[in-house]
Formats: structure tokens, sequence, C-alpha cells
């Protein structure tokens, strides 16, 4: 997390930042980890992610924020994260694509009889750059996949409509590919067309009877405006 916020650093709005801890904490009381010190936030960057980092962290970028229509959209993206969160998807993509070169890092330190302070700072490099390979490649197709059916679960579980993930979906596909605000969003997650038939395929109209959920409120139109 430190890495993204080195990168770039949350939005100077302290009631934008409030107002998503408060969706994102509520979403995530309802999730199979509702007593992890879960913390949200807005980055300021004109591109259009999400990202979730283990422990409970979950961005978006103010590019994303600024394309969402509802709280419901908000919900969605934010359930979407915490399902990574909860099912660890990010610790076991660094350990699989990754292991090498950490491995390789710590090594080279023993071999070459560095003291333990001086190790230690091979680690955090090599952690360092595993945590921003793993932003730059993404995660698999089927993990975004049970990530987004799940979110929708999660979401319809507190409270909100879940089919907001579809149309937030239909609103980054609207998105020219060709835009540079879509460039690594594209490149790391599946299109989102491919999405969409995955949760009808998937899903259908099995939550139909929770489409009734929370779509908007006032205070996203608050924020938001």
């Amino acid at each position: 997390m430190a890495t993204l916020l080195g990168a770039a650093p949350l939005v100077k709005d302290a009631a934008l930042q409030r107002y998503v801890n408060q969706v994102g904490t509520w979403i995530a009381a309802q999730s199979a980890q509702p007593q992890l010190n879960w913390h949200f936030g807005v980055i300021d960057s004109p591109n259009i992610n999400a990202f979730a980092a283990p422990g409970g962290y979950v961005l978006i970028t103010r590019g994303l924020w600024n394309q969402l229509r509802s709280e419901a959209e908000l919900a969605a993206i934010l359930a979407h994260e915490i399902s990574h969160v909860i099912n660890k998807d990010q610790i076991e993509a660094m350990k699989n694509t990754n292991r090498g070169a950490i491995t390789e890092e710590l090594i080279t330190a023993v071999l070459n009889y560095k003291v333990q302070g001086e190790r230690l700072d091979l680690a955090k490099k090599a952690t360092k750059a595993a945590t921003e390979g793993l932003y730059i490649k993404g995660l698999s197709k089927d993990t975004e996949y049970a990530a987004d059916l799940n979110g929708m679960l999660l979401a319809a579980r507190a409270g909100y409509n879940p089919y907001a993930m579809v149309s937030m979906l239909q609103t980054l596909g609207n998105v020219s590919p060709s835009d540079s605000a879509v460039a690594l969003f594209f490149s790391t997650h599946p299109s989102p067309q491919d999405r969409i038939d995955q949760i009808d395929s998937k899903i259908g109209d099995q939550l139909e009877a929770y489409a009734n959920g929370v779509d908007n409120t006032a205070r996203f139109s608050k924020i938001a405006r």
C-alpha cells in the first residue's frame, strides 16, 4: 500500500475520504473478515483503476471516482476489492509469480555475507519490486471474475442493488480503449463485456430479489457534485 501511495497520494478532500471509508467499512462488516482493520481511500490519479492490498487496504483512483454515477456503483467496486482481500488473491499471486525474484535477492544477500540490516533492506526492495510487478501485471481473469461474483453477493448482503456491478462495467466499457486513463486497467483486467458475460452466465437473474436495494443516496450526490 505504501508503494501505491508513493505513486499517488490520497486526494486532499476529508469529506470524500470519510464517505468512502463509511461505505467501505459497512460493506466489509458484512464480509467473512469484519475484524480486519479496514482502510479505504481515493488516490489522486486521473487513471481509472482500483487496488487492494493484504490486511484490509482498498484504494480507488480519482479517475474512477469521477466515472461513478451512484453509491451502489461505488459499493460494487469496493465489494469487488474487499473480495480480493478476503480471498488473499494478492498474496497468492505474489507468492506464485514473484517467488523467484524475491528468493534471488535473498540468496544474493546470504552468499555475499550481508549483515542483517543490509539483508533486511534487500528483502524490502524485493518485496517492493514484487508489489509493483503485481499491480502492473494484475491478477488472473478467473480471479477477477470470481471477485465480481463475490462482490455482487457482498453488496447485496450490505443492502445495495448488486446489479450496479453491471452498470459500472457498462460505464467502463464505454470509455475508449485508446484513452490513456484506462490503459493499465484494460491491461490488468478482462474486458468489461467479458466480465458482464460471466455475470450473466453465472448469476443471471438469481439476485433479482435484491435488485430493489439501495442505488443512490443523498450523501453520494452531495459528495460527487
